[in-house]
C-alpha cells in the first residue's frame, strides 16, 4: 500500500510540475492578452482547439463578434488564410472549415504563433487587428473607390446609347454598394457618420440613376419559330418585367428576336426532342446585336406522343430561361 501511495503521489507531483512548467512558458498574450494587445490599439480574441488550425479558426470566430458576423465551424478540414490586407471572407473555399454569414471583412487580421499546452493537450492562438492599420486600409479603399465611381458616372453621362449607359450605371451602383460596406466597417473603428456621408450619397445617386434609366427601357420579344402557344415569348416578357424593365408590343427601344429549333427522333422507347434556342437583343432602330443568348439542351422524351415530348422540350427551355436569362443579360451589362 505504501508503495502504491508513493507512486500515486509521485505521479500527481509530476503532473503538477508539468503544469507549472507549461504555465511558466505560456506567452504573455495567453496569460494577460491586454498587455500584448491593449484594447486602445487592437481588436483581439483568443482561440483554443485540438489543433493549431482549429485554435486559429476559433480565434477568427471570436473576432467576428466585433463585426456582427457569424462564423460557423462546419468541418475539420484545413483553413488557409491570406495574411495580406485582403478579406478573409473572400478567401474561404468549399474545403475550409468556416462559414461566414455575411460579406463582412476582417482587414489586416494577423495571428500569433500557436502555443501548445501539454497538460491540457490543446493549442491556443490569438487573433488580432491593429485598429489604425484597419482604418487606413478602409480609408484608402474608399478614396480610390469614390474616384472610380465618379469616373463611371461621368462615362455614363457621356454615353448616348441607353443600354450601354445602363451598363455603366449598374457598375457604379455595384461599386457604391461595396463602398457602403467599407464605410460601415470604418465606422466600427471610430470614424464619424458625418465623415462617411459622401460615400452614402454617392452610392444612393448611382442606384437612383440606374433604376430611373432601367424603368424607362422598353423591350419587345419576337420569337419567329418553334414557340408552342407563345410560351417562350410570354416567359421572356415576364422575366423582363420582374427585373424592372418594360415589356411592350409596340414602340420598343430594344427588340429580342430569336427562334427555337429541335431535332426529333422516334425510337422504340418513345418520342424524343433535343431543343435549342438562339436569341439576340438589338436596338429597335437598327444596329448590331448588343446581347445574345444561345443554348442547346439535352434530349427530352415521352413514351406517349410527339406532343408530350415537344411540351417537355419547351418546359426545359422555360426552366433554363427562368434560372439564367436575366443573370446572363445583367452580366453582359457589367453587374
Amino acid at each position: 500500500m505504501k508503495k502504491k501511495d508513493l507512486l500515486r503521489r509521485g505521479y500527481l507531483l509530476f503532473i503538477f510540475c508539468l503544469s507549472l512548467r507549461a504555465f511558466a512558458q505560456a506567452p504573455l498574450w495567453l496569460t494577460d492578452r491586454s498587455l500584448d494587445f491593449p484594447d486602445s490599439r487592437f481588436i483581439s480574441a483568443l482561440g483554443r482547439g485540438n489543433t493549431a488550425e482549429e485554435a486559429r479558426n476559433m480565434a477568427l470566430s471570436e473576432l467576428s463578434l466585433f463585426f456582427g458576423t457569424t462564423v460557423e465551424v462546419i468541418t475539420e478540414q484545413i483553413f488557409t488564410l491570406n495574411q495580406s490586407n485582403s478579406s478573409v471572407a473572400r478567401n474561404l473555399s468549399m474545403n475550409e472549415n468556416l462559414r461566414v454569414s455575411s460579406q463582412e471583412e476582417f482587414l489586416g487580421v494577423r495571428f500569433t504563433s500557436p502555443y501548445y499546452d501539454p497538460a491540457s493537450r490543446t493549442y491556443s492562438v490569438a487573433g488580432y487587428i491593429n485598429r489604425e492599420e484597419a482604418r487606413q486600409i478602409y480609408r484608402t479603399r474608399i478614396e480610390g473607390g469614390l474616384l472610380s465611381l465618379e469616373a463611371l458616372a461621368g462615362a455614363a453621362e457621356g454615353e448616348p446609347e441607353p443600354l450601354r449607359k445602363l451598363s455603366l450605371l449598374r457598375q457604379a451602383a455595384a461599386l457604391g454598394q461595396l463602398l457602403e460596406s467599407d464605410a460601415a466597417g470604418l465606422a466600427r473603428f471610430g470614424d464619424s457618420a458625418a465623415a462617411l456621408a459622401p460615400v452614402t450619397e454617392a452610392a444612393r445617386r448611382a442606384r437612383a440613376s440606374a433604376d430611373a434609366l432601367r424603368l424607362g427601357l422598353a423591350f419587345e420579344v419576337v420569337i419567329t419559330g418553334g414557340d408552342r402557344e407563345g410560351r417562350i415569348q410570354r416567359k421572356l416578357m415576364g422575366l423582363l418585367e420582374a427585373a424592372g424593365y418594360l415589356a411592350v408590343r409596340e414602340n420598343p427601344a430594344y427588340r429580342i428576336t430569336g427562334g427555337i429549333t429541335a431535332a426529333e427522333e422516334s425510337l422504340p422507347a418513345g418520342y424524343f426532342v433535343r431543343p435549342a434556342i438562339a436569341l439576340e437583343l438589338r436596338p429597335a432602330a437598327g444596329g448590331g446585336a448588343l446581347f445574345s443568348y444561345t443554348r442547346n439542351y439535352s434530349r427530352r422524351g415521352s413514351r406517349v406522343s410527339w406532343d408530350a415530348a415537344r411540351t417537355a422540350a419547351i418546359r426545359a427551355i422555360e426552366e433554363d430561361l427562368e434560372q439564367n436569362f436575366i443573370n446572363a443579360f445583367h452580366a453582359s451589362l457589367g453587374g
